[in-house]
């Protein structure tokens, strides 16, 4: 039943997320399906640059795109923990000042944190969100 909870949670809070959109849906769209859509061996780094300049942005298009199920994979979980990273490396280069909140992406990051089956998956992101509230209190910047 917890679980069951906890996914009705996951999903309804994906719901709430994807509703608040504040992005247009066209580059971080694009951006997202086409890592969701990469094959395993590609690596998330050829994205980089585009992921920089739309910060929470790619967190919205995210959580437009992923279900539960998506989550759970192992693959997909680390492309994502990834993608977010290298959405928030360089604050200053994000276009629009309030997509340099991590509103979503910190959602996003709990919840791959607490459902994914894969243990190096769910300590990215951990530590994914730790680097994201250290920067966002000012502490430190995040290293990529």
């Amino acid at each position: 039943m917890a679980a069951l909870f906890r996914s009705g949670t996951v999903l309804a809070a994906l719901c709430v997320a994807s509703a608040a959109q504040t992005c247009p849906a066209g580059p971080a769209g694009r951006l997202v399906q086409s890592v969701l859509e990469a094959p395993a061996v590609v690596g998330v780094s050829i994205y980089e640059k585009q992921a920089r300049v739309l910060g929470d942005c790619v967190a919205e298009a995210l959580a437009g795109n992923l279900r539960l199920k998506d989550i759970q994979n192992p693959e997909t979980g680390a492309a994502v923990v990834k993608l977010l990273g290298h959405a928030f490396s360089a604050p200053s280069l994000i276009q629009v000042a309030e997509h340099r909140q991590p509103r979503v992406a910190l959602l996003l990051l709990d919840i791959l944190a607490d459902q994914s089956p894969d243990a190096a998956t769910r300590l990215a992101a951990r530590d994914l969100v730790q680097k994201l509230e250290n920067a966002r209190a000012g502490q430190q910047p995040i290293a990529r």
